[in-house]
């Protein structure tokens, strides 16, 4: 369970401890053992994403920084219970959201770079 506490300047997020490997660790030994994602695996993956982003959206929280290496998948490889992380440059939506542009670029939006 996350605990969610905000004042003026900052969103703070306790979280559990959860044991895992990054979204992009697996990607990548699957990829060296070219062992490709199943549909269903996928669609896990797609649908834990989404409830992550959307749980965060309805707190007014914008992460910014969605890629594999802060996506969480439990050591066990169960793609249902993946853990969203690394809020460093997260962001609360209650005026303009890009003051100015943070993240990593190769996961961006290109109207975000374009500005």
């Amino acid at each position: 369970m996350t605990k969610v506490m905000r004042n003026k300047k900052e969103v703070l997020l306790v979280m559990e401890y959860f044991e895992g490997f990054t979204l992009e660790t697996v990607m990548k030994e699957r990829f060296f053992q070219s062992e490709k994602f199943e549909g269903g695996e996928i669609r896990h993956i797609i649908n834990s994403l989404l409830g992550a982003i959307s749980y965060i959206h309805s707190l007014n929280i914008i992460h910014r920084d969605i890629k594999p290496d802060n996506i969480i998948v439990p050591l066990d490889l169960d793609y249902t219970k993946l853990k969203l992380c690394d809020f460093g440059l997260c962001t609360i939506a209650d005026g303009p959201i890009v003051e100015k542009v943070e993240g990593s670029a190769i996961y961006m939006a290109p109207e975000l770079i374009m500005r």
